[in-house]
């Protein structure tokens, strides 16, 4: 093998002693096909971890609530429950409080969704996208608006704002319910529609206005800890079903009172209570997701396609150079194999030159976008201010991998004319 390798050296020179052009060629062709497929996976990784960190903020990954409800509508709360120890993958389960409500502006009204914050409400979402303000005080009367919604209606922070709640009553009187508002902190998600149509508050003060007692509530969120994007899919059906089949042992224990084990009861039988998914909930936006892996297979397909078309062209180059070398080596002996041994180690070297040299600038590439953030993109248009970045060890490996297989496959194509030299014609032609 030791043999072969300094032959596949000295081949892989031209007569002056340095790198051949087609050899310099195939390399850079092998490092910017490597750069290329590594940015793409990384940016789809990295906007599909940034929409679904969004979409879980708003409404958790895992909505329990009411059995053919929305988790929105006040008509249809359901009994507190207690839960014991949780499952591996759930990071939070939080209790919330929704209703509907008017905002009352200076000159004009805007429709949103009040969430109550219940006991232990996780609230790292909205309070890391907070460009203004504060979280809800417990207990308080204060309100947490979207930095869209308060300019639509020429709000700051501070200011008391007017609240109409469309209650069931009979009567005109009973028809509508006013509450003010202290306006304590905005915030920004950059999910347009989602940021128009949320505000935060405390559950109490939801519970008030709903006319709920201490153990009634919309439902809960569940959130889980981060995981890889297939493996977070599959745990999110998994848990669903779990807790539809099996009540609150899908994520804990029941523990309690009476409600508590009659809810728990009503889950098990697949009477009381249904558990939602994020993908399920938000279907279209995880569809789209799910059509940018189409876009990664077509990129890594086409840069492989090239990296080999210029990897097959250099070895045809190299062999076409290397005839009479080639019949000479036939001539003492040496079998096709052991030739196309030679010219197969010269282009794996090539190849894990331009690979590591790729891959370095890709990473290196990956790192500072992801420090630093210096792509700018529209949010409106794309839910994130910067070209986000997500790549996993695993994945980028598997990448290099699935290149160098696929592109030493491909050189079996110009080893094939190795059999057809004739030592007698090209040493000849020597």
């Amino acid at each position: 093998m030791g043999f072969i390798i300094k032959i596949a050296q000295r081949l892989s020179l031209d007569r002056k002693g340095q790198a051949s052009s087609s050899n310099l060629i195939a390399t850079t062709s092998v490092a910017i096909s490597l750069f290329v497929v590594t940015l793409a996976i990384a940016i789809t990784g990295g906007f599909k971890w940034e929409i679904r960190e969004k979409i879980s903020g708003y409404r958790g990954d895992i909505e329990i609530c009411a059995r053919y409800a929305d988790i929105t509508d006040w008509r249809t709360p359901i009994h507190s429950l207690s839960f014991g120890e949780s499952a591996e993958e759930v990071a939070s389960i939080s209790p919330v409080l929704y209703r509907n409500a008017i905002l009352k502006g200076k000159s004009s009204i805007q429709g949103v969704v009040i969430k109550g914050m219940g006991e232990g409400y996780d609230t790292t979402f909205f309070a890391s996208h907070l460009t203004e303000g504060r979280m809800p005080a417990k207990g308080s009367d204060e309100i947490l608006l979207s930095k869209r919604t308060a300019s639509l209606m020429n709000f700051s922070c501070g200011e008391r704002i007017n609240a109409l709640f469309v209650n069931d009553g009979e009567s005109d009187a009973d028809y509508l319910t006013n509450r003010r508002f202290t306006i304590c902190g905005l915030y920004d998600a950059r999910i347009e529609e989602m940021d128009k149509l949320t505000a935060i508050a405390d559950g109490e003060i939801v519970r008030r206005v709903n006319g709920w007692d201490s153990t009634t509530l919309s439902g809960y969120e569940i959130r889980l800890k981060p995981l890889p994007y297939r493996e977070y899919l599959t745990r999110l059906e998994e848990l669903s079903t779990d807790f539809e089949r099996d009540g609150v042992a899908a994520f804990g224990s029941a523990a309690g009172n009476a409600a508590n084990d009659a809810a728990s009861s009503a889950e098990s039988d697949a009477t009381g209570l249904s558990a939602l998914p994020i993908n399920r909930t938000n279907d279209l936006l995880f569809n789209w997701l799910q059509l940018l892996n189409i876009n990664v297979i077509i990129i890594l397909a086409l840069m492989i396609a090239v990296a080999s078309f210029n990897m097959i062209s250099g070895m045809l180059i190299m062999l076409f150079e290397k005839m009479p070398q080639i019949g000479l080596l036939k001539s003492m002996g040496m079998s096709n194999f052991n030739i196309a041994r030679i010219f197969l180690s010269k282009a794996a070297g090539t190849m894990l030159i331009g690979m590591a040299a790729g891959g370095a600038a890709a990473l290196l590439f990956c790192l500072l976008e992801q420090r630093y953030r210096f792509i700018p993109l529209n949010a409106e248009s794309y839910f994130t201010d910067a070209v986000p970045i997500y790549i996993t060890p695993l994945q980028f490996i598997a990448v290099c991998l699935i290149c160098f297989a696929a592109i030493m496959a491909a050189l079996a194509i110009p080893c094939h004319f190795i059999a057809k030299v004739s030592p007698a014609k090209s040493i000849k032609f020597n």
